[in-house]
């Protein structure tokens, strides 16, 4: 098979895994039936998993839409982050008390945006900051008191997160790192606007055509095994996906994808509970408020 049938084909995958997806958003009833089939996980376990998995999707589709309108570097972003969060989910599915992480990460992302603010020039942003900060402390207090989630490291560096998963480690590190050649300033992407030999320079507003071939495969590429983890994860909190689960193994098979990326035995011997849980009701409700899961059940 050419690369461009192979290219075409992978995309016309990406585009049933799509549909797919609309369809089981849309099946019959308004709740979805959860659970594994060990036992059921929590409602703040499966709303982290939802939301990355059903943004990832949104993030695919773009990437999708993007690469066929135009065979540059442009859907690189896009491609990058649904990848990256279908990688988390799939992680945090498979791991009982991951999820904690997930939202301990988010505290850390808006305490560093306010002490930043705190340093603003605008008086008025700095005492907003200020305010927001006790708020913040006072609501992280109720929810986990001063426990760290023992796996507050993966969530803080996507290399360690990819060695809690196997196959995983450096085998998926690296398409992580080539992903970022075309998401940050590079020259991988600036070198197809500029021309010429040592001695003679040259600029073009656009590159070249066919410059990015070979980027636009392994972005579609990704974007197919970014619908399929995405989907994986939330299989595996579907008991009633039989459908859906046929389809995502067919197109694995068919593109000779790892399915399944398992928790590594020191990614499962890290996986503990908060010792003391202080406030569970509230940590639910607000995995419900902050994921806007409306109906689990």
């Amino acid at each position: 098979m050419s690369t461009q049938a192979t290219h075409e084909a992978m995309a016309g995958a990406s585009r049933v895994l799509l549909e797919s997806w609309d369809q089981f958003l849309n099946r019959p009833g308004d709740s979805i039936t959860f659970g594994t089939r060990e036992r059921r996980p929590s409602a703040g376990r499966f709303a982290t998993v939802w939301a990355l998995a059903a943004h990832s999707h949104r993030l695919a589709s773009t990437a999708l839409a993007t690469l066929e309108s135009n065979p540059g570097v442009e859907a690189g972003p896009s491609v990058r982050a649904a990848w990256e969060h279908a990688v988390q989910a799939i992680w945090v599915a498979q791991l009982d008390h991951a999820h904690w992480a997930v939202s301990q990460r988010r505290t850390k992302h808006i305490r560093d945006l306010d002490n930043t603010l705190l340093k603003s020039r605008d008086k008025d942003l700095r005492t907003q900051a200020e305010a927001h900060l006790v708020e913040l402390e006072q609501a992280t207090s109720q929810e986990s008191g001063s426990w760290v989630s023992p796996h507050s490291v993966q969530l803080g560096n996507f290399e360690a997160l990819c060695e809690d998963l196997e196959p995983g480690g450096a085998d998926l590190y690296w398409l992580y790192r080539a992903l970022c050649q075309t998401t940050h300033p590079s020259v991988y992407a600036l070198d197809g606007y500029i021309s010429g030999d040592a001695d003679t320079w040259g600029v073009q507003p656009e590159p070249e055509v066919g410059r990015f071939e070979s980027m636009r495969a392994f972005h579609v590429l990704r974007i197919l095994e970014a619908l399929i983890w995405a989907g994986q994860a939330v299989d595996y909190m579907d008991r009633d996906g039989n459908t859906w689960r046929n389809i995502l193994r067919s197109t694995a098979d068919e593109f000779d994808i790892e399915r399944h990326l398992r928790p590594t035995h020191a990614a499962k011997k890290r996986d503990v509970a908060p010792p003391a849980r202080p406030n569970p009701a509230a940590v639910e409700a607000r995995a419900r408020e902050l994921f806007g899961v409306a109906k689990i059940g």
